[in-house]
């Protein structure tokens, strides 16, 4: 997976969750989307080349929960309400690092299953 690059339905998915019918925000959701990518994948590893091409739906849920509140907490000075992670984001982070520390177990040091 190269996390760089943002899919059409990976766009759509994360303005489906949040409710945008407009494409004028696009280019900022598809930045969202390589940012939250990022700090999973740091939280988590990236020792693994296909894990998170293995684990595709949890990853891609947590990347939706993570750009969302991006997205609605893009302001850092504002009167509006300020949104937190969700508390399905640590569970998927949790779930997600449980099976990486397993899969870690699994591989030599060269990326290949023992």
């Amino acid at each position: 997976m190269n996390i760089t690059v943002v899919s059409e339905d990976d766009l759509a998915l994360l303005k489906n969750s949040l409710r945008i019918d407009s494409d004028s925000d696009d280019k900022l959701l598809a930045n969202l989307v390589v940012a939250a990518r990022k700090n999973i994948i740091g939280r988590i590893g990236n020792k693994i080349a296909t894990f998170y091409d293995d684990n595709h739906e949890e990853f891609s849920l947590a990347t939706i929960l993570l750009a969302s509140n991006y997205y609605n907490n893009r302001s850092a000075i504002s009167d509006s309400e300020k949104y937190t992670v969700p508390l399905a984001f640590d569970d998927l982070i949790m779930s997600l690092k449980a099976s990486y520390l397993l899969a870690l177990s699994e591989v030599n040091d060269y990326g290949q299953e023992n």
